[in-house]
């Protein structure tokens, strides 16, 4: 009998926490914001600066922001200067949720600086007869 009760109070707990389950609100992810840049010169050396900016106000979910920049300079020119300037801001409207976790923030810009030999031409393109 003792066996019964048991058994009737973990099934009743069971059916209790799925039903609750099923009744809540679903959980949602918190603002992300998201930015991936590249420069890359292939050359003399170029300066290369970049300032990323992410900021937010109030309880946020469900918002992305992302955004990509890709620059590319080539030649012998020198004094290249290539910069990115990102600028990202959310504002929350509030969280049905109730969970107030923090914004994810994730801004990455690769610098590449690939220098050629001084004999390096990019205009001059000879092309060779596969006979040579």
């Amino acid at each position: 009998m003792k066996t019964h009760r048991i058994l009737l109070s973990i099934f009743s707990l069971t059916g209790f926490l799925s039903l609750s389950a099923a009744l809540s609100a679903p959980a949602s992810a918190q603002c992300i914001q998201s930015h991936m840049g590249i420069q890359l010169n292939i050359g003399e050396p170029a300066e290369q600066t970049h300032n990323i900016s992410q900021t937010g106000e109030g309880p946020c979910t469900g918002n992305v922001q992302s955004s990509t920049s890709v620059q590319v300079g080539r030649g012998s020119r020198s004094g290249r200067r290539q910069h990115q300037e990102v600028n990202q801001h959310v504002q929350g409207n509030g969280n049905p949720t109730g969970i107030d976790g923090p914004t994810v923030r994730n801004g990455v810009v690769i610098e590449a600086d690939i220098s050629t030999p001084d004999n390096f031409n990019p205009g001059n393109r000879s092309r060779r007869s596969s006979r040579d």
